[in-house]
């Protein structure tokens, strides 16, 4: 399925794996970026005028945001960059 149109949301996807690659909204969108074998390398946020306000990244369980190390995420937790832990 290449796009889906519901309730003003234009819904993009991948070519080959149908994941969610953009989700248009008159508010802005959000854009994914996906390995070839379906594995979310990370997201991006953009307001109505395409500027970029939220970025992040997945290199396996650690979870980057604008470059900075934010959570390490585990099986049974997920380790916050200030240290706390959450079930």
């Amino acid at each position: 399925m290449a796009s889906t149109l519901n309730r003003s949301i234009n819904i993009r996807y991948n070519t080959g794996n149908n994941l969610i690659r953009r989700i248009i909204h008159h508010q802005g969108s959000i854009v994914n970026h996906y390995t070839l074998g379906g594995a979310k390398l990370g997201k991006m946020l953009f307001d109505r005028y395409d500027n970029l306000t939220y970025h992040e990244q997945y290199y396996g369980d650690l979870v980057i945001k604008y470059g900075q190390l934010t959570r390490i995420l585990h099986a049974e937790s997920i380790v916050n960059f200030s240290g706390k832990t959450s079930a």
